[in-house]
């Protein structure tokens, strides 16, 4: 069973909350979707350097849109930049651990669970 594929799925939930305004995000969404399916590629097949490229842009490309989308909110903004350093600072410092499938798949679910919570933020604004 591959973990990390699995703990990747969950990131496909955070359109949820952005269904119900989906003409507004329809951009957001398609991002989300994007690069959740490229990590998912990455993680069945590791030795493929370029969906891993493609799957970092698209990572990129992800947090720049939720900076973008928080721009003319300025509380919503500056918590979805802490949410990202955590994100980015976690997965770099599991990058080269001895139980790296343990922890980068739990860095999945703790990066879903950030990206949901940035969804819920959004349309409230």
């Amino acid at each position: 069973m591959n973990w990390l594929v699995l703990s990747t799925l969950p990131h496909f939930y955070c359109i949820l909350p952005l269904l119900c305004n989906y003409e507004r995000f329809v951009g957001y969404i398609h991002v989300i979707i994007l690069s959740t399916t490229l990590s998912v590629l990455y993680h069945t097949d590791e030795s493929n350097r370029w969906i891993a490229g493609l799957d970092h842009v698209m990572a990129l490309i992800w947090f720049f849109y939720d900076v973008g989308l928080g721009w003319d909110r300025r509380y919503s903004l500056y918590r979805i930049i802490h949410a990202n350093i955590i994100s980015f600072i976690v997965h770099y410092g599991i990058l080269h651990d001895d139980k790296y499938v343990l922890y980068h798949s739990l860095w999945h679910l703790f990066n879903a669970a950030k990206c949901y919570y940035v969804a819920t933020l959004l349309p409230k604004e």
